[in-house]
């Protein structure tokens, strides 16, 4: 299980840029909203900073930045774009 205190890191191969998420071995890349955008470009930090700050920038309940921040890196995560670090136990 993905936790707010763990962090995350684009895998080997992937980055982001000008909006993309791009894939260089796949040969692929999917357009990022602003979020996305957000939550990626403050990878290596732990999450819950991460969720603390869309919550601000974007004004929305903290609660609903934590479900939005935690499911977008399940879901990157399960198709190998991010590498989750673990921060606590």
């Amino acid at each position: 299980m993905i936790s707010a205190r763990d962090s995350l890191a684009l895998a080997p191969g992937v980055s982001v840029r000008d909006g993309l998420l791009e894939d260089g071995v796949r040969g692929c890349s999917w357009p990022l909203n602003e979020s996305g955008a957000f939550v990626l470009g403050r990878a290596g930090a732990p999450l819950d900073s991460v969720i603390e700050g869309l919550s601000a920038a974007a004004c929305v309940p903290l609660e609903v930045a934590r479900t939005d921040v935690l499911r977008f890196v399940y879901t990157l995560n399960g198709l190998s774009l991010v590498n989750v670090r673990r921060g606590g136990s």
